[in-house]
């Protein structure tokens, strides 16, 4: 008879097997799949080849290849192959691209509505097609980008993120905010780093965008307005009135607020400055998290009585607060000189972490 402990080494070596014969399945399976998509990649190369001969010796500019396409694109293996070989077979021609897509409208729309039906996945691979050749962009493509919408409420993170990315690559700042609407009314959760820098990539007017977006934010959940905020930050100084306006308010999250204090310490604006200090003294009073950020936002007011404050909350027990502080006199453009009082001086932590980012500063320079 096996005893218990020769049963469980029997089962863990079975399970190790089972592992074992899983992974090596796994990678001939990823290996044929690859066989076969650089297969199908040859074959998309020669039929997008005819298609441009085609297209040269046509007056009409109707694709005659579009059933074809439609047919074969509906498969994802074909559709990854597709876009390989587009990248392969116009790499250093974006001219041609450009009218070659142009042709394929009907083709990206039929698909976008086939899609609509499959799972999240094929829907955010299809969408990442979309976004990567600006395919929304593409004049009278409305409609596709309306499809693409359609796919946010049912969708992961990964579609989620990849139709957005595509609306963001039409430069249509008016799918944007519908895109981010429909978002909203999903109470679906989007990270505020991914809106910050999907908006970065808009292709329109980013100008534009930002104010159509900052006038419906209050539509948005504050997550998407953390990520308008920020995106705002770093595109635009001219929106230093609303957001002062914003700040002045009772009923704002703790999240907007250090966001927006950072704007400000990014793009100066002289009614802050008394607002900053006030935030930094009051650190007993105010969260700590405000009193750090407005250490960090005053690196941009520079004045004898700002330099005074930071010296001061370098005492300060909190380690962000120190930290900040110590960084912006270094931001400041103070030297050893300019810091002596602190050193001699009897705190220690004032004196470490002053030390710390004023040698870090000496051997960056």
């Amino acid at each position: 008879m096996l005893d218990n402990v020769q049963v469980m080494i029997i089962f863990y070596m079975g399970l190790s097997l089972c592992l074992v014969l899983f992974n090596v399945l796994y990678i001939l399976e990823n290996k044929r799949k690859g066989v076969f998509i650089e297969s199908y990649k040859k074959k998309v190369k020669k039929e997008i080849e005819k298609q441009m001969e085609l297209l040269e010796q046509q007056k009409d500019g109707q694709n005659r290849r579009a059933r074809y396409w439609i047919r074969r694109l509906k498969s994802l293996s074909w559709l990854m192959a597709y876009e390989q070989a587009l990248k392969e077979f116009f790499d250093g021609r974006e001219e041609e691209l450009n009218i070659y897509l142009e042709q394929q409208k009907e083709v990206f729309i039929s698909l976008a509505l086939f899609y609509k039906k499959r799972d999240s996945i094929q829907q955010g691979y299809y969408a990442k097609l979309m976004a990567e050749y600006q395919v929304g962009a593409i004049k009278g493509m409305e409609n596709l980008l309306e499809i693409l919408i359609s796919y946010l409420p049912e969708g992961t993170v990964y579609c989620r993120e990849n139709v957005l990315c595509a609306l963001y690559a039409s430069g249509n700042e008016k799918a944007v905010l519908k895109g981010y609407l429909t978002v909203s009314n999903g109470q679906l959760f989007h990270h505020n780093k991914l809106i910050s820098d999907g908006l970065l990539t808009f292709q329109g007017d980013k100008e534009k965008l930002a104010r159509l977006l900052f006038q419906e934010s209050k539509r948005f959940p504050v997550e998407l307005r953390l990520g308008v905020i920020q995106y705002i930050r770093m595109v635009s100084p001219n929106f230093k009135k609303e957001f002062y306006e914003e700040l002045m308010k009772d009923k704002i999250s703790l999240e907007e607020k250090i966001a927006i204090i950072r704007y400000f310490g990014t793009h100066y604006f002289e009614p802050m400055d008394s607002v900053l200090k006030g935030y930094a003294k009051s650190v007993d009073k105010t969260d700590w998290q405000i009193c750090a950020v407005s250490m960090s936002a005053l690196a941009n007011y520079p004045s004898k009585e700002t330099i005074s404050l930071l010296k001061q909350s370098l005492s300060n027990r909190n380690w962000y607060i120190r930290k900040n502080a110590a960084m912006s006199l270094m931001a400041l453009g103070l030297d050893r000189k300019g810091l002596q009082d602190v050193f001699d001086g009897g705190d220690r932590y004032a004196k470490e972490i002053l030390m710390y980012y004023l040698e870090r500063e000496e051997r960056g320079k």
